[in-house]
């Protein structure tokens, strides 16, 4: 399956599979199935698909319209990705793309504020705009990606133009990874996360 998403484009054929949940009950028409993929440059989304009367399903026929089996794609973020993959997949196949499993089921996010320039805030907000997540999440996506990969930081200039606040929601491990680059770094979590940040979008940029 196929789908255009913003200026992207998700393809189930194209993209690596990561695992697949069905779920069936005694109506035979219920059923559901989801996949989880992974594209070449790096979006999660889900490709799901139902019967008639399940949460996918779709109305067929041009005069006598009725309910048929229906497919669907979505994108999510990493930790969504990661909290479907905690629920559906098998251990093995969950740590090799998110690493150890210990402790995920059960580790909650936390709501932390940032001040990010407009400059960036603008690049991300392009970001979201492609691949249809919200301000917030594309970066906490970001953020929560660059702390599980352990990604370098490095000290440039940071963007300069006036500033604005939001929230991103990390989790408690990705905040003590965050706090620990802070302290090595002698830098503010602030700091810390735009460095993070503007390394992605330097690397975004390049791939065009």
């Amino acid at each position: 399956m196929k789908k255009y998403i913003g200026h992207r484009t998700l393809n189930t054929e194209a993209a690596a599979e990561l695992g697949r949940h069905s779920s069936s009950t005694e109506d035979e028409y219920a059923g559901i199935s989801e996949t989880l993929y992974k594209s070449r440059t790096g979006v999660y989304f889900i490709h799901a698909e139902g019967n008639a009367s399940a949460l996918y399903k779709m109305l067929s026929g041009r005069h006598c319209r009725r309910w048929a089996k229906g497919g669907n794609i979505r994108v999510l973020d990493y930790d969504e990705a990661k909290e479907w993959s905690v629920k559906y997949l098998p251990h093995d196949l969950y740590e090799a793309e998110f690493g150890d499993i210990k402790g995920a089921k059960n580790e909650k996010k936390e709501q932390i504020g940032l001040k990010l320039p407009q400059d960036m805030k603008a690049l991300l907000e392009e970001l979201a705009a492609k691949t249809q997540y919200s301000l917030s999440g594309i970066t906490s996506d970001i953020l929560s990606s660059a702390l599980e990969n352990g990604d370098a930081i490095s000290s440039k200039k940071s963007i300069k133009s006036s500033s604005t606040r939001m929230s991103v929601y990390l989790t408690q491990t990705n905040i003590r990874k965050l706090d620990r680059l802070k302290s090595q770094n002698n830098a503010s979590r602030n700091q810390i996360a735009k460095m993070l940040i503007e390394n992605h979008l330097d690397k975004a940029a390049s791939s065009l």
